[in-house]
């Protein structure tokens, strides 16, 4: 078992394990689940739509809403929701008040990402989701062949790592997200971001809802 995070009121955590023990239909496969101390329970978050079956493939990287309400997670099982046939890691939402699964890393129209997504962060209320993909047809006029780091807010994805310039010329990931203002901080390689990036090196970024896009790692 590994990977834990902590709600705010430290009542939820959620973790990631191989173990069989702690759900009847866990096959040896790494899962993600959430324990309420409060309430003494454990509940699988990758678990398929019929509320009992667990993921046949394995999740990782879980990351809990600071309200302990929603919970993000990567995942290569193909059976947590209909559809699912790429054959790859996908992002997953897993809600605890409805006890659902959303796939949130799919293409315009509900197709497959035709990449791999990974490395969620989640926001304070879980209403959106930062990510990585390597996927191309998350959004329109991706040809940049890199990963890049997008949101996904409701059935919105949005591409994050672009500037005035253009999309990025180098690979952009390892995202985090403010719990209360949406701003999106991530680091990338590429050096048309901004205007005058010319150190051959990865950079910070931060993007602030409805804002451009800013270098921090400058003096």
């Amino acid at each position: 078992s590994g990977e834990p995070d902590v709600s705010d009121d430290g009542d939820r955590v959620v973790f990631t394990s191989a173990t069989t023990e702690l759900w009847p239909t866990a096959n040896g496969q790494p899962q993600v689940y959430v324990r309420t101390l409060s309430s003494n329970t454990t509940v699988l978050a990758s678990v398929a739509p019929d509320g009992l079956s667990a993921g046949d493939g394995a999740s990782a990287a879980p990351a809990l809403a600071r309200d302990g309400g929603v919970v993000a997670f990567a995942s290569a099982a193909g059976n947590l929701s209909s559809g699912d046939s790429n054959g790859v890691s996908d992002i997953f939402s897993y809600d605890m008040a409805s006890a659902t699964v959303t796939r949130r890393s799919v293409a315009p129209g509900g197709a497959d990402a035709n990449g791999a997504s990974f490395a969620p962060a989640i926001n304070a209320d879980g209403s959106v989701i930062a990510f990585t993909s390597e996927a191309s047809n998350l959004v329109m006029g991706d040809n940049s062949g890199v990963p890049d780091v997008f949101t996904a807010s409701g059935a919105t994805i949005a591409r994050v790592s672009e500037g005035l310039l253009g999309e990025g010329d180098g690979a952009s990931g390892e995202p985090a997200i403010a719990a209360d203002t949406d701003a999106v901080v991530f680091a990338s390689a590429a050096g048309n971001l901004v205007a005058d990036d010319d150190n051959g090196v990865s950079d910070v970024f931060i993007r602030p809802p409805g804002d451009a896009l800013h270098r921090l790692s400058r003096n």
